[in-house]
């Protein structure tokens, strides 16, 4: 079995509907312990990120089996990003805000 790395940029085509555009591919050559490339999953998205000059936007990124088609099987690990044109965008960037019941206790 092939495992690799898969990047998608999620687009939105419609009120209900999002598309998926493949924007990055890594197969692993050899993989003895699947939990490495989980570990590295960030590190590797992140560093497509910044490599590839992706504009902003919302980024799904997962490791797992590739099928014959070199497409995305079987799902180990994923992976959402928000994506600022330079960096990623944390909590910490967009705090969280309380709800109604949340501001009454």
């Amino acid at each position: 079995m092939r495992y690799g790395y898969f990047a998608y940029e999620l687009r939105k085509t419609s009120v209900n509907e999002l598309h998926y555009e493949l924007v990055g591919f890594a197969a692993m050559s050899s993989v003895s312990k699947h939990d490495k490339y989980v570990a590295n999953l960030r590190t590797w998205a992140l560093d497509l990120l910044r490599s590839g000059q992706h504009e902003a936007g919302l980024f799904s990124f997962s490791y797992g089996e590739v099928n014959e088609y070199d497409e995305m099987g079987k799902t180990l690990a994923d992976l959402m990003l928000a994506w600022d044109g330079t960096s990623e965008l944390t909590s910490a960037d967009h705090p969280a805000r309380l709800t109604t019941e949340a501001q009454t206790l």
